[in-house]
């Protein structure tokens, strides 16, 4: 028994050993530490997985304590007692002593320091690398220790000067460090920080330019001297490590690869904020990436304002995976308004734009993608839904900004013009600045809670007027953009290349006027606008006046805009709308061009009184309108192709509208295309009406009997050498519209050696405008060689095709015979340059002639006998001069290849 006993007690032991975690409790007399020896007090969790207990004695007597695992005294619930059965007396007066484990707590003896009334006291408790604790108890006199309030740093050359501010000011027990590291704490210094004034304390640090240095500040009590290194986590009372992210800061300026959060990389920050705070006030000297390796919970908004002197910051994610950096302040900036401001000089955006700021913040580069990657991985948003910003702004003189492969998300339910992505241009007392160069390629950017949400702005902020500096070199290409309110609105804006955009604008509500892309009167220059596809138009409000409703483009002002290649689809009215219609997919009111669009109306789920639905509006405007289709389904209600006669040329567009509408319009008043072009006779005298086959409502790709329609064929136009999806575009003609899905004016040579007396040969097949017409098939013409027959036709390389020897029937094609079976029809061909065709399945009829050898000699009269007419009767033949002939035929013009006949003669 005995043994067993022992053995369950060792078992017991060895578990209790096992599951040890570290000192979180406290048993003890009480004198003003509020202890007990019924339960145990947690402690304060401290740096490097320490505890600390601290009091104020209310009585001049010997205090008594051991440390446990829980609050319970039960046995077998480990403790840290004095090794033997007697109390330890502490007499350390701040020194690490070694406290015991023991499964229970009258394992040993107590742990006894002496306390005077009034005096404040700090017990630190840490597990050792095996069972047993330090322990130390710090006598801070009778003032209470202070706390780090707050930590700030300055930089004079190399210097970095740090200085923390103290809750009071410390007592003669007490100091406070500033433990620093330069190489992300694989070593480290702790140095004493001096008092300055008040409750300041500061250091200064002799560094290197190009140094990374993370730092905090720490207290102790009844230190005289730094701690070794590998104690100042447990000698430690207060400190302020910056929310346990500890403070870092560049020396010098920034080069290289920065990690936001830092995490264990060589250098780094807690924020994004913090990584632009320090790189705006050390500067750049070299190429820089801040890769973003965890979501990013960003307090304040951010203003990185620094000259780049050339060189570039990138921002991107670390590796293939989702990043999100969430903004959640709730209040916006004095100016320039917004949460990741780029181009503005000012820590933390607190105060107000300087006049004439040329800061050259350039060549800055957010990307979503990852190293290697192709997914979209690094999210900008924010949390407030009552906050009326924009979640990034590009403003003044920044150039060769790209933002690329991101989500942008603005979530504010907020009515003052919110907006995912802003440039803006700034006009000072002096001079005006201006980005300049700003691409916007594969995001998808979103602001569609707000019924006044826009995708993206270009706008100014003036304190004296109108600037008249303008953004230059936009680019906006590959997006798909979700809004509300407008999509693309720029103001101030020399020209741009708006092209390849998926666009959804969605209004559930009336609230005013929304625009897909807009040109306002502050615009200038060219603006190409191609290969976009519009998605969703639509409104759920009532439209009463024109100055709600929707436009898919509004393009006005003192500018060129070439609108090619884009679809228009989508337009809908939903939900409670009713009232006025005001619709439209472009809205023209400037000079420029029209080319190669296709327009899709539907038939609107919601429409009563038309105040407008059109395709084009053209407004005091007269483009060019040429190569377009224009296809309306709407059933009901008065729509109009386009509203007016342009007096630009108007030439090879597709107009259908709907049968059965008869409010629906041509253009302007004209009901048909016949009615328009007799009361227009300069205008689309080549344009067609007819109906085009889509692969969807959305998708306008043509399809179907669409492909290879020679109608849909207009003249190519100079500039306008791609379609939509990038395919090629072909001369002479190419498709109407923005697809072209091959080339119309492919063609092939096809020559073939047929059967002897073969008058004619056609070709039916997938030709281009011709599609297995034998009624009217293409006829080859015989060449100087026998039985040849050759021609070029309009076909592509995959052409299937047969050949026939007479028309508009099926049996007159070619065949094939194999010994001992019927004579078969052919299979389709598939081009090659030479063909033959052995037989005809069916000819009309055919020629016999028959002569005789002279020995012979020549019969009065031959007839022959034939399967045409089942051997029933026999057929004469016609002599003439030694010769006969017949035509063998029978009643349905119709003789098979597999005809018999033989020849006899009565003599």
């Amino acid at each position: 028994m005995k043994k067993i006993t022992v053995f369950m007690m060792l078992a017991t032991c060895v578990g209790l050993l096992q599951a040890q975690t570290s000192p979180d409790y406290i048993f003890g007399s009480d004198n003003g530490a509020g202890w007990s020896w019924t339960a145990g007090t947690q402690g304060n969790t401290s740096l490097g997985n320490s505890y600390l207990w601290q009091f104020a004695a209310t009585a001049t007597a010997d205090q008594y304590f051991k440390f446990g695992e829980t609050a319970s005294t039960v046995d077998g619930s480990g403790f840290w007692v004095n090794g033997s059965s007697g109390d330890m007396n502490y007499t350390g007066g701040g020194a690490k002593w070694t406290a015991y484990y023991r499964t229970n707590m009258g394992g040993g003896g107590a742990i006894k320091t002496a306390l005077t009334s009034g005096n404040y006291y700090v017990v630190k408790a840490r597990k050792q690398a095996g069972n047993d604790i330090d322990f130390a108890v710090f006598d801070n006199g009778a003032a209470a220790p202070v706390t780090v309030s707050s930590v700030t740093r300055t930089i004079s050359g190399n210097d970095l000067t740090v200085t923390a501010t103290a809750s009071a000011a410390a007592s003669t027990n007490e100091k406070i460090w500033l433990r620093y590291s330069k190489d992300n704490w694989v070593t480290s210094t702790t140095t004493e920080m001096t008092f300055t004034s008040g409750t300041s304390y500061a250091a200064t640090l002799n560094c290197t330019s190009g140094d990374f240095v993370s730092y905090y500040v720490l207290t102790t009590i009844n230190q005289t001297s730094a701690p070794a290194e590998v104690d100042v986590d447990f000698y430690t009372v207060n400190y302020n490590n910056n929310g346990g992210k500890n403070y870092t800061v560049q020396i010098g300026p920034f080069s290289g690869n920065y990690y936001i959060p830092q995490g264990t990389n060589a250098k780094g920050f807690d924020l994004l904020s913090t990584a632009v705070n320090n790189i705006n006030a050390t500067g750049v000297g070299g190429d820089v990436v801040f890769y973003i390796t965890d979501n990013i919970t960003e307090p304040t908004n951010v203003g990185l304002g620094v000259n780049t002197n050339g060189h570039s910051i990138t921002i991107r994610p670390d590796q293939d995976a989702d990043r999100t950096i969430t903004f959640t302040k709730l209040s916006d900036n004095t100016s320039p308004t917004g949460h990741f401001v780029i181009g503005y000089l000012g820590t933390g955006l607190t105060s107000a734009w300087s006049d004439d700021n040329t800061i050259a913040t350039s060549n800055v580069t957010i990307d979503g993608y990852a190293e290697g990657g192709s997914t979209k991985r690094l999210k900008f948003t924010n949390a407030n839904t009552t906050h009326g910003s924009r979640v990034i702004v590009v403003v003044g003189a920044c150039e060769n900004t790209t933002i690329k492969n991101c989500i942008v998300e603005n979530t504010t339910t907020n009515t003052s013009s919110p907006v995912a992505i802003v440039a803006v241009v700034r006009k000072g007392t002096a001079i005006d600045v201006a980005p300049k160069n700003l691409v916007l390629d594969n995001n998808t950017i979103t602001c569609n809670i707000s019924t006044a949400g826009m995708g993206i702005r270009i706008t100014h902020s003036a304190s004296s007027g109108t600037p008249t500096s303008k953004l230059t070199g936009l680019v906006c290409k590959n997006n798909v953009i979700n809004a509300q309110r407008r999509i693309l609105e720029m103001n101030y804006t020399n020209g741009g290349e708006i092209y390849s955009n998926t666009i959804n604008l969605n209004q559930p509500t009336t609230a005013s006027l929304g625009y897909g892309i807009w040109t306002s009167t502050g615009c200038s220059g060219t603006f190409n606008i191609y290969g976009n596809k519009f998605v969703t138009i639509s409104i759920g409000g009532n439209e009463s006046s024109g100055t709600l409703g929707q436009r898919a483009m509004s393009l006005g002002g003192s500018v060129t805009c070439n609108v090619y290649n884009n679809t228009f689809a989508g337009m809908n009215r939903l939900g409670t709308a009713t009232g006025q219609v005001n619709q439209t997919y472009i809205f023209f009111g400037c000079t420029g061009n029209i080319y190669n669009n296709t327009f899709y109306m539907p038939a609107l789920t919601s429409s009563t009184v038309p105040g407008y639905y059109r395709a084009i509006t053209l407004s005091s405007a007269n483009p060019n309108i040429k190569n377009n289709i224009f296809i309306s389904n709407e059933d009901n209600l008065t729509n109009e192709l386009i509203g007016s006669v342009t007096t630009g040329e108007s030439d090879y567009n597709n107009f259908y509208l709907k049968a059965g509408n008869n409010k629906a319009r041509v253009v302007s008043t004209y009901a048909t295309l016949a009615d328009y072009q007799a009361a227009n006779p300069t205008k689309d005298a080549h344009s067609k009406s007819k109906d085009v086959n889509f692969v969807s409502a959305t998708d306008l790709s043509l399809t179907g009997a669409s492909i290879d329609d020679l109608d849909l064929a207009a003249p190519a136009i100079d500039g306008v050498t791609t379609d939509i999806f990038g395919n090629a575009r072909h001369t002479p003609n190419v498709y109407m519209g923005a697809h072209e899905p091959n080339n119309l004016n492919d063609t092939q040579t096809f020559t073939v050696t047929v059967p002897n007396g073969t008058e004619h040969v056609y070709i039916a097949g997938s030709f281009i405008g011709k599609f297995w017409d034998i009624n009217n098939p293409f006829e080859l013409t015989a060449t100087a060689n026998a039985n040849e027959f050759s021609g070029t036709f309009p076909a592509h390389s995959n052409v299937e095709y047969k050949y026939l020897c007479e028309t508009g029937d099926w049996d007159y094609q070619e065949a094939v015979y194999e010994e001992g079976i019927p004579v078969q029809r052919t299979t389709n061909r598939t081009y090659v340059a030479n063909d033959i065709v052995p037989i005809w399945y069916r000819v009309k009829s055919v020629t016999l002639n028959v002569s005789f050898e002279a020995s012979v000699g020549v019969p009065n009269q031959l007839f022959l006998m034939s399967s045409i007419n089942d051997w029933k009767e026999a057929i004469e033949l016609t002599k003439q001069d030694g010769t006969f002939t017949t035509t063998l035929t029978n009643d349905n013009q119709k003789v098979p290849a597999n005809t018999e006949y033989k020849y006899f003669t009565n003599e």
